[in-house]
């Protein structure tokens, strides 16, 4: 897509300078240095989606259904930590 996108920006540019290419062949450069610019504008914008398509995107999540978290959950069930009351009436 981004291809034919720079494709038809050049071809534009082309069908404008074309009844000026009798005065100078060097307006050729008009069409090949739009076809490079357009490319690289194209393509960007491919790469780097816009703010709200990357906002759209950030509650995906990715898993496997074979595989257990790998993140270290607190199980409090194992591991009691005492009472805050009981830390502040303990004298050093």
């Amino acid at each position: 897509m981004v291809w034919a996108k720079s494709l038809s920006l050049a071809g534009a540019v082309l069908g404008i300078t074309a009844c000026f290419l009798a005065l100078s062949p060097f307006l050729l450069v008009l069409p090949v240095a739009t076809l490079a610019a357009g490319y690289v504008y194209f393509r960007r914008l491919r790469i780097h989606p816009s703010a709200e398509e990357y906002y759209e995107l950030q509650n995906v999540r990715f898993g496997s259904l074979g595989e257990e978290s790998q993140l270290a959950l607190f199980d409090s069930n194992t591991s009691m930590l005492p009472e805050p009351e009981a830390l502040l009436n303990q004298e050093n």
